[in-house]
């Protein structure tokens, strides 16, 4: 978070009274009394907006931050932080009353629960939803009884040693939504403590994890390989969905939750455009995926398939896709051991290798943000021509019987001229 204008020192020091900015809208705020007040200003709907952050020392200047920058956040969304903050009261209430026990101190496994119940409207999908629950009950289960007033500095130590340096990727997970539950409760005055201090404090114990949080890359198909693994996949015996579901992804170079959970009303045939939206990607905007040939042929080939749940690759029961295991055996059955997130490795191996196109076009490709958010408020252009350009060459370099070697996206938009 940037360095704003006021220091720890200096705010609890301030005695003259006035408002005194932070920076960014935040403003503290020191009355004739000497009582101090945190204060921010927004635009809502185009309107001034004034948000009361609380009193200080109660809510110390690194809180106050915090919690600026995620109403700042909510309003870049399109979200009302005092509607946020209406749920959340309600979220408590609705918590309580679902257990008769709740009469006393909130236990660790309310505020989780309440927390939960907050934000999984806001999450991208229901299944990441349900993992942030899920996490949180399997490793914080001596928690789960304690009132969140008296979590410490132990508990949490004790959680997170136990998965850091076995699970770190899990364990940073783990770490981060406590932080969170911890943040939300003091905001509802459930916890007395500082939030930040503590996870602070309970990371400065723990061990690094540096030699055990190497990146994960998943098993790839070589590229050169990819078009002999789809002459294997077009004649092997694997239920339509399967196979064709499985090409879909390579040709179009996307993530497998993208490709088993597409919908038809996602699809332009007439664009030749598959428009994923923002809630069902990873980096919550929408992707716009150009069609090449193969790919909406094989949409038309699946056409007879389509069932009233909408999914483009239904899988064997009513309401659910392709399964994700289904692939990995496939791929096992057809002499090839590796992922089918591996073929975006593929792709973008052969991309570095065999093109010139700018580095930018092959990560829209892939649908990842790289820019910073500064960078993306100039840089609107999802470089749609370009990345179909590269596309319809990417799938005739893996078409069996028309494989190509070489790509100049300046050579196939002048031929195209």
């Amino acid at each position: 978070m940037a360095r704003g204008n006021l220091s720890a020192r200096k705010v609890e020091t301030l005695k003259k009274p006035g408002r005194h900015s932070d920076g960014d809208g935040l403003l503290l705020v020191v009355r004739e009394s000497g009582a101090k007040s945190w204060l921010q200003r927004v635009s809502i709907a185009g309107k001034r907006v004034d948000l009361g952050l609380g009193i200080y020392p109660d809510v110390s200047l690194s809180e106050a931050r915090e919690k600026a920058q995620e109403n700042r956040r909510a309003v870049a969304e399109g979200k009302d932080p005092r509607k946020i903050k209406a749920a959340t009261v309600a979220a408590l209430k609705a918590a309580q009353e679902a257990d008769p026990a709740a009469s006393g101190p909130m236990t660790w496994a309310q505020a989780c629960e309440a927390f939960h119940r907050l934000n999984e409207a806001s999450w991208r999908n229901s299944k990441h939803a349900a993992q942030v629950l899920t996490t949180l009950n399997t490793y914080t289960p001596k928690m789960r009884d304690l009132p969140v007033a008296e979590v410490t500095q132990r508990e949490v130590y004790d959680a997170l040693s136990a998965i850091w340096l076995t699970k770190p990727e899990t364990a940073r997970r783990v770490a981060q939504r406590i932080g969170k539950v911890l943040q939300w409760a003091r905001a509802n005055g459930e916890y007395p403590g500082s939030p930040l201090d503590l996870m602070a404090a309970v990371k400065a114990g723990l061990p690094s994890q540096k030699q055990v949080s190497k990146v994960q890359h998943h098993k790839a198909v070589p590229y050169a390989d990819v078009s002999t693994f789809i002459e294997a996949l077009s004649t092997c015996q694997a239920m339509p969905s399967t196979r064709l579901s499985l090409e879909f992804l390579i040709l179009t170079a996307s993530r497998s939750g993208e490709v088993r959970g597409a919908l038809w009303q996602e699809i332009d045939t007439q664009a030749r455009l598959w428009v994923i939206p923002a809630e069902r990607m990873k980096a919550d905007r929408e992707h716009r995926v150009p069609l090449c040939d193969r790919a909406l042929a094989i949409l038309e080939e699946i056409e007879p398939l389509r069932r009233e749940d909408g999914l483009i690759f239904p899988g064997m029961q009513q309401g659910r896709p392709v399964s994700e295991n289904t692939y990995v055996k496939l791929m096992r059955e057809l002499g090839f051991p590796a992922t089918a997130h591996g073929f975006r490795s593929s792709f973008r191996q052969w991309v570095a290798e065999c093109t010139n196109v700018p580095r930018e076009v092959a990560e829209r490709c892939l649908a990842h943000v790289t820019e910073n958010a500064v960078e993306r408020a100039y840089q609107r252009s999802d470089h749609l021509d370009a990345r179909r350009d590269l596309m319809d060459q990417w799938s005739r370099y893996i078409d069996p019987e028309t494989q190509e070697v070489v790509v100049d996206l300046a050579e196939i938009k002048a031929k195209r001229a």
